[in-house]
């Protein structure tokens, strides 16, 4: 966040940031809950699915997403530059 003229206070500041955290949870819960019904993932899953991404950035091939119902297929590589596909 970026300081602004407006702030007159740290308190000012302090209840911005308070605001924004409270959106980004709410953008969270939303995304998670579109996640949930797309996927049928359980919700604790999803949340630990994050908290593991994050801790540890883990990258998954194309069959282990698949696996955990995170895509719904592989679909074959398109070359957009390659005329004769």
């Amino acid at each position: 966040m970026q300081s602004s003229p407006t702030y007159k206070s740290t308190e000012d500041l302090r209840e911005q940031v308070e605001v924004k955290i409270k959106q980004f949870t709410s953008y969270f819960d939303q995304a998670m809950d579109v996640q949930h019904l797309a996927y049928g993932i359980p919700k604790e899953e999803i949340i630990k699915m994050r908290e593991i991404g994050e801790k540890y950035d883990i990258r998954l091939t194309a069959q282990e997403a698949l696996d955990k119902k995170i895509i719904h297929e592989i679909v074959e590589k398109f070359d957009f530059f390659d005329p004769t596909k």
